[in-house]
């Protein structure tokens, strides 16, 4: 079964109307056993709306920050597959199916596809709406913490390809026609300038290499 966790931001009227279709697609594809966790991060509207429709509700009185938001959620949930979305997207009842059904052998985390390619590997993985086996954070741990916008899901699936897990891609609809996300609402960075995610550090500080390089790195590293 699988616990659908969202980290919701909502700070202005447009974002929460998108994200309340986007939790009716979501919820069009989930089955009776599955759950749904919100992590209401930070935000200023939309309160009774997020207690109402979750099986589990977190509040956070700020923005604490991606990782942090979704560990806070995968500490609670009861489920197997955790679910890792965006809220600004729109999918088709089958990604349910399609994701649970890539879940083979060794793998451990699986994607909607595309369209962005990881350059020379013909991994389409892609961070806006992902899945992954609870027993790959039992494995590794939960997200790392980063500064704002520094890859905390490129992080995480560097330390799974590392440890010896592997990532595949389901094809179902999916649209994402614009990055309507929390980063573009206009009180976003204002809501997050005294935020503790600014003390943490950033992706390359850890690594020593750019976010874009995550997955060929973490083939090297795994050879080893």
């Amino acid at each position: 079964m699988i616990t659908v966790i969202l980290s919701l931001v909502l700070l202005d009227e447009k974002l929460f109307e998108t994200t309340k279709l986007f939790v009716d697609d979501v919820c069009a594809g989930m089955h009776k056993d599955d759950e749904l966790i919100i992590v209401d991060n930070g935000s200023t509207m939309g309160q009774e709306y997020m207690m109402d429709i979750a099986d589990i509700y977190i509040h956070t009185h700020r923005p604490v920050g991606y990782g942090p938001a979704f560990n806070l959620g995968m500490k609670l949930a009861n489920n197997d597959y955790f679910l890792i979305p965006n809220n600004d997207m729109r999918v088709d009842v089958e990604w349910r199916s399609k994701m649970l059904e890539k879940f083979v052998d060794n793998v451990g985390i699986v994607s909607c596809h595309g369209p962005h390619m990881i350059p020379s590997t013909g991994t389409a993985f892609n961070g806006i709406f992902w899945m992954v086996k609870k027993e790959v954070t039992e494995d590794i741990g939960l997200f790392d913490f980063f500064q704002p916008r520094e890859g905390d899901d490129s992080d995480f699936c560097l330390r799974a390809v590392k440890a010896g897990w592997d990532i595949d891609t389901a094809e179902f609809f999916f649209d994402h026609p614009e990055r309507k996300s929390t980063h573009n609402q206009s009180n976003f960075n204002a809501a997050i300038k005294d935020s503790p995610q600014w003390e943490f550090g950033t992706f390359k500080e850890k690594w020593g290499f750019g976010e874009k390089e995550w997955y060929r790195k973490a083939l090297e590293m795994r050879k080893k």
